[in-house]
């Protein structure tokens, strides 16, 4: 089964927004396109992340990292 073209134009646009936050340094803004009941598998993290707060510690930390940057 694959994704139709209109899927993957919203997979895209949707991962260029999450990018634009990312870039922004503000991780509420990142925190803001996750729904309340997601599970966030973040790279570095220990466990599933499964609340806002908790993504946004999470962001937060991640964003001190000066390197940071996100590619496909």
């Amino acid at each position: 089964d694959t994704a139709s073209a209109e899927e993957s134009k919203e997979v895209a646009a949707a991962f260029s927004e999450w990018r634009s936050a990312l870039a922004g340094g503000k991780p509420e803004a990142i925190v803001d396109l996750y729904a309340d009941d997601a599970v966030l598998l973040a790279t570095l993290a220990e466990k599933p992340i499964t609340d806002q707060t908790t993504r946004t510690e999470y962001f937060t930390g991640l964003m001190k990292n000066p390197e940071l940057k996100a590619t496909v």
